[in-house]
């Protein structure tokens, strides 16, 4: 299974013409699930009295139409990895009857985030401003160096800005396990033509070809 990332909600949104905080009613969610033929659509709201918090999602599948029950977890705020790995597997679970995980095996196979890098790369994707979202996402990769995804971030944000040159090195730290390797190998290969390296970028193409093959 796949999810639409944060940047491809916003672009999708962009495409029907609709900010990215609108709210939508379940209707018009379905709608637009069924146009970009989507399973599941995830949805949900928090709260925090400054001291807690409490998050609310639920799963609205598409086809056929069904409305999940809410699944709902609280906790301290400092302990918002573990609240969000409850509320994940949760989530999951209300999805496919027989899942197969406990929460346990569920948590081992998770990455585990330190709360500081999570909440730097967050502010990152949600910045309107480039130097912002730069400055928020070098400092969760900084605080988390084994994490990709802030690293895959930064490439996105230097590529969008035809900076090939910063773009390059934080492509290169995304491992190829990662979700996100097809996408960062290809854009290396359009940075290394719009660097006029037309043989370096027939390699790049080339390992990703083969990877699919």
């Amino acid at each position: 299974e796949s999810a639409y990332s944060h940047a491809g909600r916003t672009n999708e949104l962009d495409r029907y013409g609709l900010p990215p905080t609108a709210k939508f009613s379940r209707a018009t969610m379905l709608r637009i699930a069924e146009d970009l033929d989507v399973d599941y659509v995830i949805f949900g709201n928090f709260s925090s009295d400054g001291t807690n918090l409490t998050v609310e999602s639920r799963v609205l599948r598409v086809n056929p139409p069904a409305l999940f029950p809410i699944v709902r977890e609280s906790g301290p705020l400092n302990s918002l990895m573990d609240l969000q790995m409850r509320l994940a597997w949760r989530t999951v679970a209300a999805c496919y009857r027989a899942y197969p995980l406990s929460l346990p095996d569920f948590s081992k196979k998770q990455r585990e985030l330190r709360l500081d890098a999570f909440e730097h790369y967050v502010r990152g994707l949600l910045a309107n401003d480039d130097d912002v979202r730069l400055r928020e996402l070098r400092e969760a990769a900084r605080l988390d160096s084994d994490w990709p995804d802030p690293d895959f971030s930064l490439g996105e944000v230097y590529f969008s800005r035809r900076d090939c040159n910063s773009a390059l090195p934080w492509y290169a730290r995304v491992p190829k396990k990662h979700d996100h390797y097809p996408q960062a190998v290809f854009a290396t290969g359009v940075c290394r033509l719009l660097l006029s390296q037309p043989d370096r970028a027939e390699e790049v193409f080339t390992s990703l070809r083969d990877r699919k093959s």
